[in-house]
């Protein structure tokens, strides 16, 4: 078995994750209120911790553990370098072989503070909904709307379930083939989207779309009609008509 790189997560106490990856003779550290999630759908906001060593890792309160690379076919050595590189840009990805953590992830810089993240990948997982997740990440993507006022209503509840009003939205200028299934996954060319929506009863829903190259395009409606709030930039504004007209229609089928 090839020699590889350590990484581990555990906790200090009952609130806080330790993510640390071995370079070396020490420990890069992160911190963070929750686990890194496999659902690439969610962020998790960490803070830069000062380097330790093995010996300063509990051993009893591990979460998961594991080797790392920074890309397939590294060896210890080359994984720990661009590791280094990696931080000093101060956004890198790896990839993690853990019990609970599989797959690639990077940690980056946002408009919200550093995060980490799940790439879309074989290992990705779709984690059961939470609204305290989804308002941690919309408030990384949109540092100035208020989460107290956001609520998630799922893309995946049944048809059937009760809604206290139905918004008739005009007819788009793009069509969609009336074979075309509406779902909350729509792949455009080459590149998969994914949409979620964030509903408030004081305040304009939101349509998060993300995809595989962790571009965002926030969506928010006014009246009848959907705008772009904010966009990482990328494909998803060549899409932007697309992207609104997927939105309108997953919306009306609810």
């Amino acid at each position: 078995m090839k020699d590889l790189p350590q990484f581990k997560v555990y906790q200090p106490n009952s609130k806080e994750f330790h993510i640390c990856l071995e370079a070396g003779s020490i420990y890069y550290c992160w911190w963070s209120y929750y686990p890194p999630s496999q659902d690439n759908r969610f962020a998790r906001k960490v803070t830069r911790l000062r380097d330790i060593s093995p010996k300063d890792i509990p051993r009893k309160q591990v979460y998961d553990q594991g080797t790392y690379t920074v890309n397939k076919g590294d060896n210890k050595g080359s994984a720990e370098k661009k590791l280094k590189n990696g931080i000093k840009n101060r956004s890198f990805s790896f990839i993690l072989d853990g019990k609970k953590l599989k797959g690639r992830f990077i940690i980056k810089k946002t408009p919200g503070g550093t995060v980490i993240q799940k790439f879309k990948d074989k290992f990705v997982e779709e984690e059961d909904v939470f609204g305290g997740d989804l308002s941690r990440t919309i408030s990384l993507m949109v540092p100035d709307y208020d989460p107290k006022k956001v609520k998630l209503n799922s893309t995946k509840e049944k048809k059937s379930s009760p809604r206290a009003e139905k918004v008739k939205l005009p007819e788009p200028e793009i069509t969609i083939a009336e074979e075309e299934d509406i779902t909350a996954d729509k792949k455009i060319g080459k590149t998969s989207y994914h949409f979620t929506f964030y509903r408030s009863e004081d305040a304009p829903d939101l349509c998060l779309i993300t995809n595989a190259k962790h571009e965002v395009l926030v969506l928010e409606q006014t009246r009848d009609t959907w705008k772009v709030l904010k966009a990482a930039g990328g494909v998803v504004l060549k899409k932007e008509k697309e992207l609104i007209k997927h939105a309108a229609a997953l919306q009306e089928q609810q």
